[in-house]
Order: structure tokens, then sequence, then C-alpha cells
């Protein structure tokens, strides 16, 4: 067989394009079906045996050196230290059941949710030189901390009954009066309508500066972020209406979730400090609402970037996260509490069919597969992170794509600035990953590439080939790789070895200044 024939049948076949559409024709190559649904199947089930597995694993709780209800402030030093450890039960919560108990270890969540109680430690050995200060979370779902008699924060009013407690969310920091060397706190907390229940978050005691300063670059980072995320989005969107791109679309909502999750829900609240006021009602209902719709938009982009989804059957995975979100803003707050585990289930698996898409696109060799899987990645650590991991272990909250060390590590206090940066550094480095489909001359990934889908386009490839000075065997090579289609495959069609494909490829690569296929695949994208 002559060289010209090997090269009329390795073209002959209906062309294909090295997009990622769902309706590109590369989706049916590859992998056989029976081997793409094992292979499917084998992802799906190791990443719900990797979410089984971080959910049920206790990790470690913050460790505190407060015992018998009091505590030395001598290791606080120029930073700080979380008030965990053993607090006197000054009134005991409804959640204990009965059972009375002269300590209790915090933060904790109570065994039942609802309740009230109130606990008192001691704080020794303060320097009457120094200037400390107190700072506090959210303590679901409202608290009163007392200093010596005094109310020094607050967040809500806790009352012994739901109709006496008034719910809120306040992040807050404030000194401890000067001069002093042994203050007493008083921590009165209620709840009657968040499943955590009880103090699951750790308060603060540090130097004041260094709290100030913490609190500083914690917010500016965040607000940081969510700009980015903001802008984006709006990038995306533009796309989405320029290029008519179901992608960008799904992208810059996925943006927008991420910004307004984290303008809700991050420790620091920024909601809450731009909109002191803020109807806390209507602040649960809505951050419920975008929990839920998270790991939709991630499923979405997934879909629309690889495929292995129909339109239709995407449009019905899709339902039952919309419907859940609508459900959080309409139903009574109390029932959403108490049903939210079980929605967070339809979650869970949203991001595993997300996590299967985004592996059958690396094994296939997909354009930017692995560099948006890494992005994917990066941003479903986060969501995992808010979905299983609870505040009475992380002191940060759960908001940070490293968050999963502190439970696994029992990392201090000390880790938790560092890593909150470099979570932040992740984020937006993940975010930028995913403005490949935007930023750089490549193949448009949701129509196919009219290198050679028209023989126009095949000329000006065969050109190009021709320009590029590549052998008639590389050229032929060049068509078939242009066509979707692996080392292997190439080699069956041209009846040499894999490694004379790679050799090809390696002198292909060379002879056009690039080090990946997507780079070929962007020199070949006729516009």
């Amino acid at each position: 067989m002559s060289a010209d024939t090997k090269g009329r049948k390795a073209t002959s076949p209906a062309p294909v394009s090295p997009s990622l559409s769902h309706e590109g024709s590369v989706a049916a190559k590859g992998l056989e079906p029976r081997r793409r649904r094992r292979f499917g199947l084998a992802v799906l089930l190791v990443a719900l045996a990797l979410i089984l597995l971080v959910f049920l694993f206790p990790g470690k709780r913050l460790e505190g050196e407060a015992r018998s209800g009091s505590i030395d402030a001598y290791s606080v030093g120029d930073g700080a230290i979380v008030l965990a450890g053993e607090w006197e039960v000054l009134e005991e919560s409804q959640a204990s059941g009965g059972e009375r108990r002269r300590f209790a270890v915090l933060p904790e969540k109570w065994a039942k949710p609802y309740g009230y109680a109130a606990y008192r430690l001691r704080v020794r050995d303060l320097d009457p030189k120094r200037s400390y200060a107190l700072s506090t979370s959210y303590i679901d779902t409202s608290y009163r901390l007392w200093v010596d008699g005094s109310v020094l924060l607050s967040g809500g009013s806790p009352g012994r009954s739901e109709a006496e407690t008034r719910s809120a969310y306040n992040a807050s920091m404030a000194s401890i009066p000067a001069g002093r060397t042994e203050v007493e706190l008083k921590l009165e907390v209620a709840n009657f309508v968040h499943l955590r229940g009880g103090p699951y978050r750790g308060i603060l005691l540090g130097d004041q500066g260094y709290l100030r300063r913490y609190d500083t670059w914690s917010f500016v980072s965040e607000l940081v972020t969510i700009g980015i995320m903001v802008s984006l989005s709006g990038i995306a969107c533009m796309s989405a209406l320029v290029r008519r791109s179901q992608s960008s679309l799904w992208y810059g909502l996925m943006c927008v979730s991420g910004a307004a999750g984290l303008f809700l829900l991050s420790p620091d609240f920024p909601a809450f400090r731009i909109f002191p006021d803020l109807s806390w009602d209507a602040y649960v209902r809505v951050s419920f609402s975008l929990v839920y719709l998270t790991p939709l938009w991630f499923f979405r982009v997934a879909a629309s970037l690889f495929g292995g989804v129909s339109p239709k059957n995407a449009a019905i995975i899709s339902l039952p996260a919309a419907a859940l979100a609508l459900l959080a803003l309409v139903l009574p707050l109390k029932l959403v509490a108490n049903a939210n585990p079980v929605f967070m289930l339809n979650g869970l698996v949203l991001f595993a069919l997300a996590v299967v898409i985004f592996g059958r696109a690396v094994l296939k060799s997909y354009p930017y597969a692995r560099l948006l899987s890494l992005g994917f990645a990066v941003f479903l650590s986060i969501a995992l992170g808010v979905l299983l991991f609870s505040n009475d272990r992380i002191y940060r909250g759960a908001f940070s794509a490293l968050s999963f060390l502190y439970p696994l590590f029992g990392l201090g206090l000390s880790s938790s600035f560092p890593l909150d940066i470099a979570s932040y550094v992740l984020a937006i480095l993940s975010l930028n990953a995913f403005s490949v489909l935007f930023f750089i001359d490549a193949p448009k990934l949701e129509q196919p590439s009219p290198a050679l889908a028209e023989p126009s386009g095949l000329e000006r490839t065969r050109a190009k080939c021709e320009e590029l000075g590549l052998s008639p065997r590389e050229v032929e090579v060049t068509l078939l790789l242009l066509e979707g289609k692996r080392n292997k495959e190439i080699a069956e069609a041209l009846f040499v070895s894999e490694n004379t494909v790679k050799t090809h490829l390696a002198r292909i690569f060379d002879k056009a200044g690039v080090k990946a296929r997507s780079e070929l695949f962007a020199i070949f994208a006729w516009r």
C-alpha cells in the first residue's frame, strides 16, 4: 500500500474535531463504550469512597489548654490562642439530655441541637502592660460574651426559649480592659434553628495588634478574591453572549456563586461588616440556596466542556439542585435546616459526576483537560471542606482549599493565617486556569474546529504543514492528530508502532515550535 493510499485511508472518514464539545465526535473516539463505562464507574466509586472516608474520619479537635474552667494566658505572647478546653458549665444545655456535667469541652456541637447553655472560664496570667482582645466568629445561632460582668461581644440575643431568642451571625472583636492580670469570661449560647447547635466555633484571645492585623489581612484577601471572581464572571458572561458559549455561561454562574458564597459565608463575614442590619433569616435562606446550586455549576461546566452527558440528561440531572435551591427560599427555615444533611447528598452526587467527566477528559487527552482538572480539584476541596468539616476542628472555618489539613494533622492557630493565604492564592490560580477558555488563542471549545471540516480547511492545513517543512509521513500523522486520534489509533491507521508515532510527533512539535498537542491544535484552528 502506497503512502498516498494510506493517507487517503487515514483521512477519508468523516472529519473529527479536536474540540471538547459533547456534540463533537471526539467523545465517540478513544475508549470503547464498555471501557468508558467501566472507567466512569471506577472513578465514581473512588470519588464516593474518598468522600465517605473524609466524612467518616473524625479528625482532631481544636486542642486547648483550658483545664477545670481556667486557662493560663502566658503562651499568648505577641500572637493568639484558642480558648478551647474545659469550661465550667453554669447552666445546663437542653442538648445534654438532662445529664449533669460540671465541665464541657468547648468548642462543641450539642448532642441535640436545640437549647440554651451558659459557660464560664477564668483567664489567668495576663500581662497588665499588654493590650489584649477577644475575637469571635458566629456561634450558632446567638451568643453573648461577658468579661467581668460586662457584655463585650454578642451576636443576636440568646434566650432560654425559641420565643426569647433572636438569631444572628456576627463575627466580632473587642479589647479587654487594660491593666488586668485575670478576667472571668461568661458565654451564653442559644440555638433553636440550626442542627449544629452549641458553641461550635472557637473564641480567640490574643495580642490586640496581632488580632487586628490578622483580621484585616484575612478580610482584605477575601475581598480581593471576591473581586477577581466577579471580574472573571463578567468576562465569562460577555464571552457567553459574544461567542454563544454554553461553557462560558456556566463558568460565569460558577464564579458568581463562588463570589456570593465567599461574601456571605467566609469566616470574616464581609456581608455583615458591610450590611450590619442584614436580615438573618434572609441571609440563611440565600446561603442554603447557594450551597445547593454550587455543585450544579461545576457539573454543568464539566459537561459543557468535555461531554459525556447529553444536553437533555444534563438538564434532568440539574433539576433536583434547582428545586432544592428554590425550596430553601420558600420553606420554613427550621425545616430547611433539619433537611439540610439530606439535601447535601445531591451536591455530593453532582460533584462525583463532575469528577468522572474531568477524569474521562484527562484519560482521553482532551486539550486543556489536565489544566482545568487541577483548577476543578482546588474548588472541589473547598466545597468538600464546606460540606464535610465542622468548625470545632477548624477555627477559621472550612472555606479554604487547604482546610482539610487542620483536622487531619491537628494544626494549630499558628498555621491558620499562612494556610488561608495559600488557599486564596490557589483559588485565584484555579480561576485563572479556567480563563484559558477566554484569554488565549485556542480552538473554540464548543464548536468543531474547521481545520479539517471543510475542503478549504483541509487545503489550508496541508499548506500549513508544507510551510512548517513537514515530511509526507509527518503530514499524515498531523492530519490524524487533528482528527482527535490518540497515539495508538494513529499507529493502527498507519500500520506502524506507537514508538514510531511518538518519534514523528516529537519532530512535528520541534518543527512547529510547540510542546503540546493543544498548542498544535491552536496553530491549525482556522477562524
